[in-house]
């Protein structure tokens, strides 16, 4: 037993480490985007899809979309470039938002599940009202975009990766790698300065998207980008590996039935683990498919094949020292049975009581984590997830008021459901090789090494790290640009969504990055 509990404690904290995962309610994603009968092709392969539809929501904002297929052409070989601006008006600057994980440029410019939500509780024009005013001024695309700004942004390859694919149907994406993303994402990039008239671009990135602005920066600044705008996606310099590391294991509580109190103690590694990456990788895409538990990918349904009830039932025990203790301790990610069907419900029965409509059973957390009260419906189920998942805390701080359950249901709810574990392999592998950001390290990869040329990168930078997981997964605001203009905000007390769709970040997020980018426009 004990063995058992070593392999499993080993297993979430290497989760941990690798991967911030959200979780578990993502869009249908049966229905994308297809040709119209105003679509037009070009012979650069894109398809153009969306042409100025006038968003229902938000009537003062129309959107454009073009699909192009990818190398190997597969269903799943997909990307899209999505564009949101104000009708009738000449853009005064233009720039383009890499997605976080799970995430998409969908979920950023898409009103559709606004509207299903309003309809699904029967809202009144007050309500509806009250919701406009929010995602206008806390959805950072539909904010610049009403301000007179050229919104683009880009659906990944998952996006295109349908919620019926079983585990092992998704072998493909051990190859989904850093140089897949950045020559995806230079596609787009193309496409939007092409489309825009513009020659360089202000480029931005919302956690994972955030990473992805550097690397595609640190290749691409001199011929793409004006400026960086990192939304808890980055420190704006080089990621101390072993520092990332430690910031990210939880406080152990170890309770003491002899001495009666409870002492933390604090997780630290040691330096110089230059294989880690390696040794995922060979972990994960060669000893767990001989097990029976293929993990190319990272599912939001939290399926951990075999292991899944025995988390389960640790996950019941940390329940239960928490409320003994009066606060909550542990890791937590709770998985969802029958996936498909409870998201599908839980978008259009959100205010109902939180089950598996399969089942019927209850889904779990049972009680919100803070009060002990019952969890009564699918909004507050949502918010108490993101509040949990691996380290309370770490993704929301809801219950002090830095989000509410309404934005963050919306925000799981239209997350995709697997996103690939070898962009994160590689991204370990890469900063723990010796001398990984220089180009006369340890560098045997087939692709650019990005971070030995952060420090050319010459354009301003504006940085926002949240304190509950962007200070820990990346270290505190320190630029390792060349340019000398670099601005860094530390949001104290947030959680990770909560500098996307939080309470205060209308002021504190996205009324600076206004402020900024019109400082920068020339």
């Amino acid at each position: 037993m004990v063995n058992n509990m070593k392999k499993i404690a080993a297993l979430v904290l290497v989760v941990v480490f690798l991967f911030s995962p959200f979780v578990y309610l993502v869009p249908d994603v049966s229905a994308k985007d297809t040709p119209s009968q105003k679509s037009v092709s070009s012979n650069d392969g894109w398809v153009n899809t969306i042409n100025g539809r006038q968003l229902e929501f938000i009537p003062e904002l129309e959107e454009y979309c073009w699909i192009m297929e990818r190398p190997p052409y597969e269903p799943h070989d997909k990307i899209a470039l999505r564009e949101l601006v104000k009708s009738g008006t000449k853009p005064i600057g233009t720039i383009f938002i890499f997605p976080g994980t799970w995430s998409s440029g969908e979920q950023l410019t898409s009103d559709d599940l606004y509207l299903t939500y309003l309809d699904s509780i029967n809202a009144d024009n007050d309500k509806r009202n009250k919701l406009r005013e929010k995602v206008k001024s806390r959805s950072i695309a539909h904010y610049l975009a009403l301000r007179g700004w050229d919104v683009y942004t880009m659906d990944y390859r998952t996006h295109y990766v349908t919620d019926d694919y079983a585990p092992a149907d998704l072998d493909f994406m051990k190859d989904w790698g850093w140089k897949m993303y950045v020559d995806d994402a230079k596609l787009a990039v193309d496409k939007a300065k092409e489309v825009s008239g513009e020659d360089k671009l202000f480029i931005g990135g919302e956690s994972f998207g955030g990473i992805l602005a550097m690397n595609y920066s640190a290749q691409y600044w001199q011929d793409d980008v004006k400026g960086i705008v990192l939304l808890d996606g980055g420190n704006g310099g080089k990621i101390e590996p072993m520092e990332s590391v430690s910031n990210l294991m939880p406080d152990i509580t170890v309770c003491s039935s002899l001495m009666g109190c409870c002492t933390p103690i604090y997780g630290s590694l040691p330096l110089g683990i230059p294989a880690l990456g390696s040794i995922a990788d060979v972990a994960l895409f060669n000893v767990l498919p001989v097990t029976g538990m293929e993990m190319y990918a990272l599912d939001l349904a939290m399926d951990m094949g075999p292991l899944t009830p025995i988390l389960s039932q640790v996950f019941d025990l940390e329940e239960e020292l928490s409320r003994s203790l009066g606060y909550p301790v542990g890791i937590y990610a709770y998985s969802t049975p029958h996936f498909p069907e409870v998201r599908k419900y839980a978008i259009s029965h959100p205010l109902g009581t939180p089950i598996d409509p399969v089942t019927g059973q209850r889904l779990k957390p049972y009680n919100n984590p803070v009060t002990g009260e019952p969890i009564d419906s699918y909004l507050d189920w949502a918010a108490a997830q993101m509040y949990l998942v691996l380290m309370p805390g770490i993704f929301t701080n809801v219950y002090e008021g830095y989000n509410d359950s309404e934005s963050l249901a919306y925000v799981v709810e239209t997350f995709d459901r697997y996103w690939p574990l070898e962009v994160y392999i590689e991204l370990i592998g890469d900063i723990t090789r010796p001398g990984y950001n220089t180009d006369s390290g340890v560098w045997n990869r087939d692709y650019f090494n990005y971070y030995a040329h952060y420090d050319e990168i010459d354009v301003p930078l504006i940085a926002f790290i949240s304190t509950g997981l962007g200070e820990r997964l990346f270290g505190s605001f320190n630029p390792g640009i060349k340019n000398a203009d670099a601005t860094g905000y530390t949001l104290a007390e947030w959680g990770h969504l909560d500098v996307y769709v939080g309470t205060y970040n209308y002021t504190m997020v996205n009324e600076p990055t206004y402020k900024w980018l019109m400082d920068h426009l020339n």
